[in-house]
């Protein structure tokens, strides 16, 4: 579309890229134009560190071109040469989320998110190439292609592929193929043509992560649903589940190679997370709205105790509730404690050498202290806090009794307001008690890690439960649709099953009702189609291994399938017997299928079926076998071979069997032979044959006479009328006839003549 130059911007002094259209060959070229000048019109519209920054967009004569920041970093595809760690692949995604967050926000889609199109300024990732964004209106909320597909294969949302409208959610599912590629080094879908690939983002399952990025697997699953509506709605929505995934993960962020030192919001500003860690104005203000809440959400005098069933229905809020009220009046005892020994321990202070302006300000401080400590204002900027206070108390006097006990009040606090946050699922809030308590008490670095650890397991079990009601609400609402495709629940259900304990009762709630529907569902497809009925009974049995129901059904439709089979067969090899060319590849299809079915164990029902059959298949081989026996004795025997495989004790068969080994072997041997004409004058009696093979004489033979002999020399000896003998060798070929005469006349022609009768 374009040829991009470096250039200088003489007035700024500074390096600049300069994208210069091609129209020369284009058939179109207006409209090439009018795409290219809006690409700049679209980035011009975003400001964003990570996003390629645009300087002028202007046309001289026919030239069109698009001034915008140099970014000399090369692009994501060079660094995935180079190999990448999954935090640098993390902190990309996150920055690049960012990014299209703000695209979205001024109503644009990017439309063909890859590696290719992320440059590089140093080490932050900047989005480029906007060519075939395009711009949602007022009016407009979604895009429709108009029957045009655009985008990169590889890369592109089902919708996309179908040229279906298009929203911002197709970017969520291009980030996600760019996700994997940037954890494995390929992406997921591969195939040797455009159109392959494409079918694979329609019809393909969810690629896997390797074992160690489990933990990120359900975001990315979610980010490459098939259906926009089951992924994110937005890119802050996939970029809280990603930090959230990291906070309450030691795996995963144990995968990213940080130092068990570093504070999770360093960690969380490496991985790009900066807008989402909390500031100490946020802190307080996050704790001073859940009291308030808490105070709202509290019963008045009277009011008596809500039902079970209400208190249920609103667990996932009154349980934060409750755990933010119990600071409130231990703050409020703390408080006033501290106060009644700041009262009683003026001589103490005097006692350890302070003098009357240090009483008065840690007099002072340990009022302010207390204050603060009851109004929960525990960290913060400036001086208003109570950790603030602390300090001034420590500047005073480290070692005074005061201090030490504003210490403990205030790691006491702090400890129960990170496990309020952490029940309420509240990790921001949670991990900036942390970092603040790391803060302000250095000396205490084995408790703050005990801490933490606990609340990773406080937030874990929070997010698990959350997820859980979210799962258990979405499949219940599924469940009870009249028309629902039960496969699709699977992923749900699997989840489910991984985050719930084996007898929660939501769980086996959600497994009775699946079991129900697709009882229902097999027992209704099984009437019309068992093979359809069977597919679905192995998806159910897939959902749920354990259910007696499926496993009873399947051994069910197993059996009716093998009747229904069964039966099928029968037919089918009965119908063989009637071809009217009866050869050998059809005795062979009978003696293979029939052989099969005597080993079923419907075939015991059927013996009278198989005799039937049998008789009329031995009737049917040896007719064929007759027809060639004179012929062709080894076809014939063939025939009789195969048969026998079926049935090898068919006595009709071995004797059919042995009469024609015996043509054949009398066929063989003519075929081997030739025939001798021994002509004798006046006549002779032949007295021997000698030679190859031995050949019995006929008892008072006489010339004329015609032997069938073995190819080969013999030699024949011949007694004449007189007495006289005479032997001759002569050769016999196969397949000819070779004559010899032999002349015994002693002179006596006319008595010859007339013993001959003349």
């Amino acid at each position: 579309m374009a040829t991009v130059y470096l250039a200088i911007q003489r007035s700024l002094d500074r390096k600049v890229a300069i994208k210069v259209l091609h129209t020369t060959h284009d058939d179109e070229p207006e409209k090439t134009e009018r795409r290219f000048l809006r690409e700049g019109r679209t980035l011009a519209k975003l400001s964003h560190k990570n996003i390629c920054g645009i300087y002028d967009i202007a046309k001289i004569g026919d030239t069109a071109y698009i001034a915008m920041e140099f970014l000399d970093g090369g692009n994501l595809v060079d660094r995935l040469k180079g190999g990448m760690t999954v935090a640098e692949a993390i902190a990309s995604v996150v920055q690049v989320a960012s990014a299209l967050a703000e695209s979205h926000a001024q109503g644009i889609v990017h439309r063909d998110l890859k590696p290719a199109n992320v440059m590089m300024r140093g080490s932050v990732p900047v989005l480029t190439d906007f060519g075939i964004a395009r711009e949602l209106t007022a009016n407009q909320t979604k895009i429709t292609a108009e029957n045009m597909i655009v985008g990169t294969p590889a890369y592109m949302s089902p919708e996309q592929v179908t040229g279906g409208e298009v929203d911002g959610r197709s970017d969520i599912y291009s980030l996600g193929i760019m996700f994997f590629e940037l954890l494995t080094g390929q992406v997921p879908y591969r195939g040797d043509t455009p159109i392959a690939v494409c079918m694979q983002h329609l019809t393909s399952p969810l690629p896997q992560l390797p074992p160690e990025l489990k933990e990120l697997q359900p975001i990315l699953d979610r980010m490459l649903a098939k259906k926009p509506d089951e992924r994110y709605s937005n890119m802050a929505d996939f970029t809280q589940s990603l930090r959230n995934a990291f906070v309450v993960s030691l795996p995963l962020r144990s995968a990213m190679q940080f130092t068990p030192d570093q504070p999770w919001s360093e960690q969380l500003r490496n991985l790009g997370f900066t807008f989402d860690t909390l500031k100490d104005a946020d802190v307080r203000a996050a704790l001073e709205a859940q009291r308030a809440e808490a105070k709202r959400a509290a019963p008045a005098p009277g009011a008596g105790v809500r039902s079970p069933a209400a208190a249920q229905a609103n667990s996932s809020v009154a349980q934060p509730q409750r755990a933010a009220v119990r600071p409130q009046w231990l703050l409020w005892v703390a408080a006033s404690v501290l106060l009644l020994i700041s009262a009683i321990s003026m001589y103490v202070w005097q006692s350890r050498g302070l003098n009357a302006v240090e009483m008065r300000a840690m007099q002072a401080a340990t009022k302010d202290f207390g204050e603060y400590l009851t109004r929960g204002k525990l960290f913060g900027e400036g001086k208003e806090h109570a950790a603030a206070i602390l300090e001034e108390m420590r500047d005073i006097s480290r070692r005074d009794g005061k201090t030490n006990d504003a210490e403990q009040m205030l790691w006491d606090a702090a400890q129960t307001a990170a496990r309020d946050a952490a029940k309420a699922g509240q990790a921001d809030v949670a991990q900036t008690v942390i970092n603040e308590s790391s803060r302000y008490f250095p000396n205490r670095e084995a408790e703050i890690h005990a801490l933490a650890s606990e609340l990773e397991g406080t937030l874990g079990e929070v997010l698990a439960e959350q997820s859980i009601g979210s799962i258990v609400d979405r499949l219940e609402d599924d469940l009870n649709k009249p028309r629902v495709i039960l496969v699709s629940l699977s992923d749900d259900i699997v989840a489910l099953r991984k985050l719930a304990k084996p007898d929660d009762v939501r769980l086996l709630r959600i497994e009775a009702l699946v079991d129900g529907k697709y009882a229902q569902r097999t027992s209704v497809t099984m009437g019309a189609d068992i093979g359809r009925a069977r597919v679905v009974a192995g998806e159910w049995l897939a959902i749920l291994p354990q259910s007696k129901k499926a496993q009873q059904m399947i051994a069910a439709l197993e059996d009716a399938a093998g009747r229904q089979d069964f039966g099928t067969a029968l037919t089918r090899l009965a119908a063989g017997l009637q071809a009217e060319d009866f050869g050998v590849g059809n005795i062979n299809a009978f003696a293979s299928e029939y052989s099969r079915l005597k080993k079923l164990p419907q075939a015991a029902s059927k013996a009278r079926e198989f005799e039937s059959m049998e008789q009329s298949f031995v009737a049917r081989v040896a007719g064929a076998a007759e027809a060639q026996l004179d012929k062709n004795a080894a076809q014939a025997e063939s025939l009789v071979r195969e048969a026998l495989v079926a049935l090898p004790q068919n006595a009709t068969l071995r004797a059919l069997q042995g009469r024609i080994t015996q043509a054949g072997e009398a066929q063989a041997r003519a075929a081997r032979s030739g025939e001798l004409a021994i002509v004798a004058l006046p006549w002779a009696k032949l007295i021997s044959v000698t030679g190859k093979a031995m050949v019995q004489v006929p008892p008072n033979a006489e010339t004329p006479l015609v032997l069938s002999l073995p190819e080969g020399a013999y030699t024949i000896e011949l007694s004449g009328p007189n007495g006289q003998t005479r032997k001759q060798t002569v050769s016999v070929q196969r397949q000819n006839q070779a004559t010899i005469r032999v002349d015994l006349r002693t002179g006596k022609v006319d008595d010859l003549l007339r013993e001959a009768g003349y």
